[in-house]
């Protein structure tokens, strides 16, 4: 099921025969995948399978390396641009696609200053205008309690936890259409999981969400459609209380129940 008409609601993005090539290594083949607009979308299958090559995909991190390509189309809802045209600026995309990785990777900045990167490279903001966008993005994240009264302090020197939450308010300061997550519970406690988990919940009511998990119970919490890829394929996505409850692909069936991955 590649998801191109889903049942309740409009696409935000899709790629249509999407393949990827580091060099002359061919990592995706043919990917035809709907991402529904305000939901999330979870990317399961085994280590090495595609699934952090299709998200770098959507906002173009792969152009950062010479030599990789693509082949077919990836498409942005409800413009309809093709993400992976070369004419397309990947920086722009970047502004309306914001991701999150596996690790916490705050700027060796203020709290203040990793929020505000993004709008400064925009430019065109007033200090008032900046202020607001910045306590906006933090409250997105579930932060603003936690940082309101040291917002000039190190980045460097919050929990691991709340490092994670600020790269996220960090990615939502530019009001992004689409938030890619890589794993982005794979190096936090339990505790912080949750609260990742729940902030994942809420946001996606505001923006469609993409995450990459190899934790099965964790895509069958946060995500309303999981798409499961095997060797550089997509072998079948649908909602995800059916992929882990009456997957139609025997692959699929045996890989979420842990019979191999």
């Amino acid at each position: 099921m590649s998801l191109s008409t889903p049942p309740n609601g409009a696409l935000k993005a899709e790629s249509k025969g999407l393949s990827f090539f580091y060099g002359n290594v061919q990592a995706l083949n043919a990917i035809s995948l709907g991402l529904p607009d305000r939901h999330a979308t979870a990317l399961i299958g085994p280590s090495g399978c595609g699934k952090t090559t299709y998200l770098r995909c959507l906002n173009r991190m792969h152009d950062l390396y010479p030599g990789n390509r693509y082949e077919g189309e990836l498409l942005l809802y409800p413009d309809g641009i093709n993400l992976v045209a070369a004419e397309i600026d990947p920086i722009e995309i970047r502004m309306r696609i914001g991701m999150v990785f596996q690790r916490p990777n705050p700027f060796p900045k203020s709290i203040y200053e990793n929020v505000a990167y993004g709008l400064r490279i925009r430019g065109g903001m007033k200090r008032t205008d900046l202020d607001h966008a910045v306590e906006r993005a933090l409250r997105d994240a579930a932060l603003w309690p936690e940082v309101q009264d040291r917002l000039h302090d190190q980045a460097l020197n919050l929990s691991g936890g709340q490092q994670q939450r600020l790269c996220i308010a960090r990615a939502l300061a530019t009001r992004p259409e689409i938030l890619l997550f890589d794993e982005p519970t794979s190096a936090l406690d339990p505790t912080a999981t949750a609260r990742i988990e729940e902030l994942v919940t809420d946001l996606k009511q505001k923006v469609t969400i993409v995450i990459v998990t190899h934790n099965m119970q964790q895509a069958a919490r946060v995500s309303d459609y999981t798409a499961f890829m095997y060797e550089g394929r997509l072998i079948e996505c649908d909602r995800t209380d059916r992929i882990f409850t009456n997957p139609s692909n025997k692959l699929t069936e045996e890989y979420v129940t842990g019979r191999f991955g």
